[in-house]
């Protein structure tokens, strides 16, 4: 998560530079793809993107028999949640 939101440090200070984070965090597939489904949520690299309340949530939860986590990255206001 944190490498996901660091995009105000210095280039040193970063683990993932600008291009590859914008390539990560963009919808992989566009309406030419999925016609009028590319209007609701949609995959990233490794993330589902939604929209709540008007804000943009890249995320991504999983479980096991008595396990569950959840990510959720908010990177236009700098902040995320992980729970575990």
């Amino acid at each position: 998560m944190l490498a996901h939101l660091n995009t105000n440090g210095s280039a040193r200070s970063r683990l993932l530079d600008a291009r590859t984070l914008r390539q990560m965090q963009k919808p992989a597939l566009g309406a030419d793809s999925l016609g009028g489904l590319a209007s609701g949520p949609r995959m990233t690299l490794g993330f589902f993107e939604q929209d709540r309340n008007g804000r943009r949530i890249l995320g991504h939860g999983g479980d096991l028999t008595a396990f569950h986590a959840h990510l959720q990255i908010y990177p236009d206001d700098g902040t995320g949640v992980f729970v575990s």
